[in-house]
């Protein structure tokens, strides 16, 4: 438990030093469990969940729209694309289950086919609090680091405690056709947008997939590696989604970021060295408590994830 619990501790500090990217990845990973149906559906249906997702994700991109004032530095955006997706999901939530009440559509449990009528609303107090303490008014360290444990505790793996429960299914025509005609969406638009978040889940999951034996292209394209540094053969994986890593996983990558900070590297502009020489790669290899398998994929994750870049 004491292990554990330093590592969760040290995962919410690195979160909290820098909660943008913090915010980045959250929203990308709500984005990867919520690209697939998780419970089986009704032919035809798709989970409401889903829905206020995919209609969220489009307040989200445009952040500034509104606000030509207020310029953000473009790390800071996602701090706001973050809070804009959580208001809409919020919003989305309340007037969707009012429209259910009122026979707009109709709303079922997708393992029993039976009408839910009772649409019990996700508990917004957790992001009002996540609110007040991410925002730019109460940006101290202290609000940060409590952001930052809100964060680990509204959205874990396959619990996207903002949304729906997984259960609660419509007909995608008939939800369509009722958006359309409340001039919520364009015509097809729902059916467009769950389809465009499956392709680009399908189109990152390959890419995971691959990265896990790359090959020798891609070892040598990597400039970081070192010319002597063992080679590794592992065993072919079964592939899983691309979603939050394990809570190990976390606080891997958090730890080659930190490493790399004090070593002075931007992580998002590390230096191309000569040929021969070891780089910022082996520098913070040397420097970490890691298998060189378990630091090789935690590498990998940090650059598929766009954590780390070359200059």
């Amino acid at each position: 438990m004491d292990d554990f619990q330093s590592a969760l501790n040290a995962a919410i500090d690195t979160m909290a030093a820098d909660i943008d990217m913090a915010c980045k990845r959250r929203l990308r990973d709500t984005k990867w469990n919520l690209a697939l149906e998780r419970e089986p559906c009704l032919k035809g249906a798709v989970s409401l969940r889903r829905i206020v997702h995919a209609l969220a994700l489009r307040a989200a991109e445009s952040v500034q729209e509104g606000r030509p004032e207020f310029r953000l530095h473009p790390n800071e955006r996602w701090r706001w694309k973050y809070h804009r997706y959580l208001v809409a999901v919020v919003r989305l939530n309340a007037a969707l289950a009012e429209a259910a009440r009122r026979g707009g559509f109709r709303v079922r449990d997708s393992l029993t086919r039976l009408p839910a009528d009772n649409i019990e609303l996700p508990n917004t107090e957790t992001i009002l609090q996540w609110e007040r303490a991410a925002l730019p008014d109460t940006r101290t360290p202290e609000s940060k680091r409590r952001a930052a444990e809100l964060m680990t505790t509204f959205n874990g793996w396959l619990l996207c405690g903002e949304h729906f429960s997984a259960s609660l299914v419509v007909d995608l025509a008939e939800f369509s056709a009722w958006a359309e005609a409340e001039g919520i969406v364009t015509r097809g638009e729902i059916a467009e947008r769950l389809s465009a978040i499956e392709d680009e889940f399908m189109a990152m999951q390959a890419i995971a997939q691959d990265s896990r034996m790359p090959s020798e292209d891609q070892k040598q394209s990597d400039p970081q590696d070192d010319a002597d540094a063992p080679t590794e053969h592992a065993a072919p994986e079964e592939a899983t989604p691309p979603g939050p890593p394990p809570l190990i996983q976390k606080w891997q990558e958090s730890e080659i970021l930190r490493v790399l900070r004090e070593r002075g590297y931007d992580p998002q502009r590390l230096p191309r060295g000569p040929a021969g020489t070891p780089g910022p790669k082996a520098e913070v290899r040397a420097s970490l408590d890691m298998t060189p398998a378990v630091f090789k994929k935690a590498w990998e994750r940090l650059r598929w994830y766009g954590d780390i870049a070359d200059a």
